[in-house]
């Protein structure tokens, strides 16, 4: 992906573990969680998420991960954590903030509601986007980069919300404001639907 404002390109690889067990913060999110349909059911995408959650609860997951990423970084410069999946508790958190610190070159980003067990001090190049709708949506500091969903498009541009459907740019930068549209094969319920607006 490319930003709006430079040349710089953004090349990016994703670390995604099994959603719902490692979601300690979620709440609505849980029934119309996107990573637990369509092509996060394939029998190849389950094996690699258990395989990663198996990775990260080793005494050695900050050098698996300091390892890949020196060969990795050669070729990527930005790294998605969890595209499925949370920071389930301090001490995996803590891995993923050392390893930002040891690749200052490379971004790292994540949406994340476990927002109790971050540091108010983050790595430069770690963003944290607040996610809405979890347990801990007092925690969230609207002057940071939040977001929220939304059951449609329009509602989201009615409330001014940028969308994060079309890019990842917004989150990558930081940005305020990011809505994302549920993208669900389950029909939203009328209480869903109250709720997501």
């Amino acid at each position: 992906q490319k930003t709006n404002k430079s040349n710089e390109y953004y090349r990016i690889v994703s670390f995604g573990l099994p959603a719902a067990k490692t979601c300690p913060g979620a709440l609505a999110c849980k029934s119309i969680c996107y990573a637990q349909q369509g092509n996060y059911r394939r029998f190849n995408v389950i094996k690699s998420r258990e395989h990663n959650y198996k990775q990260s609860l080793r005494s050695d997951f900050y050098k698996i991960l300091e390892r890949d990423l020196s060969v990795l970084s050669k070729k990527y410069n930005c790294v998605r954590i969890h595209d499925s999946g949370d920071f389930y508790n301090k001490k995996y958190l803590n891995v993923w903030l050392k390893v930002s610190k040891k690749f200052p070159n490379v971004r790292f980003y994540a949406y994340s509601k476990s927002l109790s067990i971050f540091p108010k001090v983050l790595p430069k190049n770690f963003v944290l986007i607040q996610s809405l709708g979890g347990k801990y949506d007092k925690l969230v500091n609207i002057r940071r980069s939040f977001c929220r969903i939304f059951s449609s498009h329009n509602k989201r541009a009615k409330k001014g919300f940028l969308n994060g459907n079309k890019t990842d740019l917004y989150a990558i930068q930081g940005k305020t404001r990011i809505g994302l549209v549920v993208h669900s094969n389950k029909k939203l319920t009328t209480a869903q639907k109250k709720y997501f607006s």
